[in-house]
């Protein structure tokens, strides 16, 4: 029975964590989006996928971050590439999670036409109480 109701509650919250608010204000852009690159804030992906919270991390109650960089080619798939995890604690447990989720964001070029490089996000994986 436990195992049921775990899987269950498991199965919501990685449901849920895909989902995205969205701000009361047409045309606001929600917290998440707008601090989702830490060292550029004029630049903000149009789609941004949360990461999924990986299942043994969740089962076992570990929190933690992944911080990664990575480039985009605003005149070519304006998809994320070159990602690189740049630091993770706790070590091995949230780095393909956050790498999986930043390959889904999708930017559209404003002013600029050139590659965006070394742009920095970090996935932050917490469980409520």
């Amino acid at each position: 029975m436990k195992i049921i109701i775990k899987t269950g509650l498991l199965s919501a919250f990685i449901l849920l964590s895909g989902c995205q608010t969205t701000s009361e204000k047409t045309g606001s852009v929600s917290p998440v989006i707008a601090n989702a690159i830490e060292n550029r804030d004029e630049i903000k992906p149009v789609v941004h996928i949360e990461a999924m919270y990986p299942k043994d991390a969740f089962e076992q109650n570990i929190e933690g971050y992944c911080r990664v960089s990575f480039d985009i080619k605003l005149n070519e798939s304006s998809k994320p590439h070159n990602i690189k995890v740049l630091e993770c604690s706790p070590k091995g447990v949230f780095e393909q999670s956050c790498i999986n989720a930043v390959k889904k964001w999708f930017f559209i070029a404003t002013s600029e036409t050139e590659s965006l490089k070394g742009l920095i996000t970090t996935c932050k994986f917490e469980l409520s109480s």
